[in-house]
């Protein structure tokens, strides 16, 4: 389903990047299942691709069809980097492996991306390492933190970042965006799984009727 609680981030972020104005480090926050690692993949995706499109939205949209963007869809653009940890934290040796990286010159494109989900669960050595590149950073290096707790985070690596935060739709709303004639003023984005498989039920029933 598309978030479409996103639209006006996007027309924001694609009127920055037109203006040379984006900046280059990224706090998104909001809770789960809101569209945050979609609206970074987004954002990630239309710095790095070679042809990007607008929408009718005014809403730079990535190609899909250059060397870049196969890449990236792939998992194997050079350039790009997504921060995962085995475990339960993200550790100092992670941050260090992403600062390295981004300190290197692109290899096909003239900026480098790094997206790092559920950054508040970096360790306060991990967040002091990170802290360092954000004080300093390249002109040519983007860091996209995502996190549901940012007051779990530094406040120091808030302060460095461009905040962003997602606000989803909500009871009617919510349930009219995904095209289903249901109202129930307390629905969110948390029941979205149970939502949306009864819009596909209603869906079947209406087209079997």
């Amino acid at each position: 389903m598309k978030a479409v609680w996103l639209i006006q981030l996007q027309q924001q972020l694609t009127m920055q990047l037109q203006k040379g104005r984006l900046a280059h480090a990224f706090l998104i926050t909001g809770v789960e299942g809101c569209g945050k690692q979609q609206l970074a993949n987004w954002l990630s995706q239309i710095i790095l691709c070679q042809q990007c499109i607008i929408d009718q939205g005014n809403i730079y949209q990535p190609c899909g069809r250059c060397k870049h963007c196969q890449l990236y869809l792939a998992g194997n653009f050079p350039d790009h980097q997504n921060i995962v940890s085995e475990k339960n934290t993200i550790g100092v040796d992670e941050i260090r492996a992403a600062n390295l990286f981004l300190q290197k010159t692109a290899q096909m494109s003239g900026s480098k991306t790094i997206i790092i989900p559920q950054a508040q669960s970096m360790t306060e050595s991990a967040a002091n390492a990170l802290l360092k590149t954000l004080e300093e950073p390249s002109n040519s290096s983007h860091i996209i933190l995502l996190t549901a707790d940012p007051e779990r985070l530094l406040p120091t690596i808030i302060s460095r970042c461009r905040v962003i935060t997602i606000r989803p739709l909500v009871g009617e709303a919510l349930t009219q965006a995904i095209g289903i004639k249901y109202t129930d003023n307390f629905s969110n984005v948390s029941h979205l799984p149970e939502l949306t498989s009864e819009a596909v039920q209603l869906e079947y029933q209406t087209f079997n009727n």
